[in-house]
């Protein structure tokens, strides 16, 4: 299913309003999703640059170190895809709505979000092989 949906730079996300947020690549696929309480503010134009730029860099680890480490905590997935397509970091799509049905969205599109990244080879989780034993 496709619908077309009008892409944003952070500058243009309204400031106050609550939300969803979608990180959006070149092929118009959604690669990331933020719900807010503030669109502007949770995707503050200078932020979005830097992470933009650690994803050009190729810098996953930024991405998944612990906040409290320096990094963003972001989940395999997320990371993954928003370092495969960097452009998500500067184009987005917002959708107003209350905060809790953007949390509750957002959740089933995290989602469809991991589903995409396996597919595509985004994540970097490793794998232990499975070994059965046979009687």
């Amino acid at each position: 299913m496709f619908i077309n949906v009008k892409t944003v730079t952070a500058d243009q996300l309204p400031k106050g309003e609550s939300g969803l947020v979608l990180h959006i690549n070149h092929k118009d696929e959604v690669v990331g999703g933020t719900a807010t309480e503030d669109a502007y503010t949770r995707c503050n134009p200078a932020k979005m640059e830097r992470h933009y730029k650690e994803a050009i860099a190729h810098n996953y680890d930024y991405f998944r170190k612990p906040q409290d480490e320096g990094g963003k905590g972001m989940a395999d997935f997320n990371a993954g895809l928003l370092t495969k397509y960097p452009e998500g970091w500067l184009r987005f799509s917002f959708q107003p709505m209350s905060y809790a049905l953007a949390k509750h969205l957002l959740k089933r599109i995290k989602t469809l979000l991991a589903e995409k990244a396996e597919a595509e080879g985004c994540t970097h989780k490793r794998r232990e092989p499975v070994l059965k034993r046979i009687a």
